[in-house]
């Protein structure tokens, strides 16, 4: 049985990194400002029982608004580089061109970090 598919996108859990700093930054702001709003109700109240029930019930009400990876937490997905294939030429050189979509290669660490060097040009 298969889920639908904005169901299943639900599910996945993918938000992007500006989604992650909105919901680091909701999160810090919220709890600040619950724990400074039931400790003082708290205090008023002179109960513990109120203090702890408003914050418990503010974490589960933060909780549904930043867990679920929703709409507005991808709304600036990242676009990655297509992945490399590599060829080695006629002359032994590696040639890197672009994968087919869906397929994936490691780029040789040897040409990465250590490229063949290039003779120095005569100088008139």
């Amino acid at each position: 049985m298969s889920l639908p598919a904005s169901v299943q996108q639900l599910l996945e859990g993918k938000i992007d990194f500006e989604g992650q700093k909105t919901v680091d930054t909701l999160t810090r702001f919220v709890l600040v400002i619950l724990t400074a709003v039931s400790f003082v109700v708290g205090c008023v109240l002179q109960s513990l029982r109120v203090t702890f029930g408003i914050y418990g019930l503010g974490v589960a009400l933060l909780l549904l608004v930043v867990i679920p990876p929703w709409p507005m937490y991808n709304a600036h997905p990242v676009q990655w580089l297509p992945a490399l294939e590599e060829k080695k030429t006629s002359a032994g050189k590696l040639e890197l061109r672009p994968l087919a979509p869906g397929r994936f290669s490691a780029i040789a660490a040897a040409n990465v970090l250590h490229p063949t060097p290039t003779p120095p040009s005569p100088s008139t």
